[in-house]
């Protein structure tokens, strides 16, 4: 479940020189905001089935913040599976690839990589190959 829920959320809030960078930059805004932008998932899909009605209501109420110095949390929201867990489940880096359709999350323990199939204002959906499945998942954020 901690894969579900680390992505996610990306971005530096400072502006590059050249075009392809203010577009990167504009892309990393989107994610993490210039002081951190917060997610939250919507919906999980696998193939063409939905999957969050399998998802606890405690892990769905988890929040992935984002932040411009390439740092993220993920924090257990209103409710815990486990009432003496800590309040951030897991924290590390974050990047974005120069094209921008790629995120590489970090914990102390694990990377994690994505594809970014959408990212805007309200929306941020991505996907990956996830063990126990034999399709792609995408995970949508809002």
């Amino acid at each position: 479940m901690k894969k579900i829920f680390i992505c996610g959320t990306v971005g530096i809030a400072a502006l590059l020189a050249s075009c392809s960078g203010n577009k990167l930059a504009e892309k990393e805004n989107l994610l993490a905001g210039p002081e951190g932008k917060s997610w939250r998932i919507t919906k999980i899909v696998a193939g063409n089935q939905d999957f969050t009605r399998y998802i606890p209501k405690s892990d769905l109420d988890n929040v992935t913040t984002f932040y411009s110095n390439q740092q993220y949390k993920m924090d257990e929201g209103a409710s815990k599976a486990n009432v003496n867990a800590p309040q951030i489940a897991d924290a590390g880096t974050w990047t974005l690839s120069k094209d921008h359709k790629k995120l590489t999350i970090q914990t102390n323990d694990e990377i994690m990589n994505w594809d970014v199939i959408e990212l805007n204002e309200k929306e941020f959906k991505i996907s990956s190959i996830e063990s126990g499945f034999s399709n792609e998942v995408t995970y949508c954020l809002k």
